[in-house]
């Protein structure tokens, strides 16, 4: 059955999830081949590009490149970005996404706020909340409802952290790890900041100031604390 018009926004590339560009379908096509393509359903071919995503991109915080260049599909897909192997939930989701609208199936961004209550580590020392702003995930069309994912921390790190990764059906919501394996909270949900068809940057910097204005101000610098901030 044809898709309304109402899905246009959600299967057509834009400015930032480019997906008809040469290097999201060469990466669409390098995790999953044409010929085998066109033999699969929309929810075997979510489900192989959410955990491609998931665990070929290490989760990365602390290189925050809000360009707009940089926060493209096609750059983010590219050769050079491609050899960092790495990024943040926003640019997780961002390829993501693209690769989805490449694979013909409705797609778009969706942000939260949450919090992670076993903050831990250097990079919450420095930015001095456990609140993540907006932390991003994709929302894929399938079986004629919009099924949730968030793709941004890796299997290993998740393991590292002593919680599960999180798993993608194609059928169920996978948003938040709400426990780790010890049975402690570990994400909550706080406030939904919609969904959206492409990128919505200037959102995405207001709430980053918001929460973390250290990282606008100079207090944190690459230097001397490791985290890399470019506009």
């Amino acid at each position: 059955m044809a898709l309304s018009q109402n899905f246009r926004p959600y299967l057509e590339p834009t400015y930032f999830i480019d997906s008809g560009s040469k290097e999201v379908l060469e990466y669409l096509h390098k995790i999953i081949p044409p010929d085998r393509l066109i033999g699969m359903s929309n929810i075997e071919k979510a489900v192989e590009l959410y955990y491609a995503v998931r665990d070929n991109f290490r989760y990365d915080p602390y290189f925050l490149d809000f360009s707009i260049e940089h926060m493209r599909a096609s750059y983010l897909l590219g050769e050079k970005n491609l050899e960092r192997g790495k990024g943040y939930c926003i640019t997780k989701a961002i390829k993501l996404a693209a690769l989805g609208r490449a694979a013909y199936i409705p797609t778009r961004l969706h942000f939260y706020i949450v919090e992670n209550h076993i903050a831990a580590g250097r990079f919450f020392d420095l930015i001095g909340t456990n609140i993540l702003a907006p932390h991003a995930g994709v929302d894929f069309y399938l079986n004629d409802r919009w099924v949730s994912t968030t793709p941004s921390f890796n299997k290993e790190l998740c393991d590292k952290l002593g919680v599960d990764a999180l798993d993608f059906n194609g059928v169920d919501d996978s948003k938040f790890q709400q426990y780790n394996r010890s049975g402690d909270q570990y994400m909550q949900y706080l406030f939904d900041l919609g969904h959206y068809s492409d990128v919505p940057r200037g959102l995405i910097l207001k709430v980053f100031s918001f929460f973390y204005p250290q990282l606008f101000d100079g207090t944190i610098t690459a230097e001397k604390d490791g985290i890399e901030v470019i506009l």
